[in-house]
């Protein structure tokens, strides 16, 4: 799977592909709530980034190496 996120680490932007489907989608994740909206297309996705004071050239990659908690900062994991 595919990660990037803003500069700040408050949102993960994902892209997964559905069991039953060939196109891949986005999911948009408030890391400090954890709560995600899936299912977005390219549009979508840069809409709620653009109303969050973000854009495109913004996000960064997600490094690879270790859990999603330590990729998060989150010190209790």
């Amino acid at each position: 799977m595919d990660a990037m996120q803003t500069p700040d680490g408050v949102w993960r932007v994902e892209t997964y592909v559905p069991q039953r489907g060939r196109t891949p989608w986005f999911r948009l994740i408030h890391v400090p709530t954890e709560n995600a909206v899936e299912g977005l297309t390219i549009g979508s996705l840069q809409e709620l980034l653009e109303a969050e004071g973000y854009g495109w050239g913004d996000l960064e990659p997600v490094p690879a190496t270790g859990s999603d908690a330590e990729r998060r900062g989150d010190k209790s994991a």
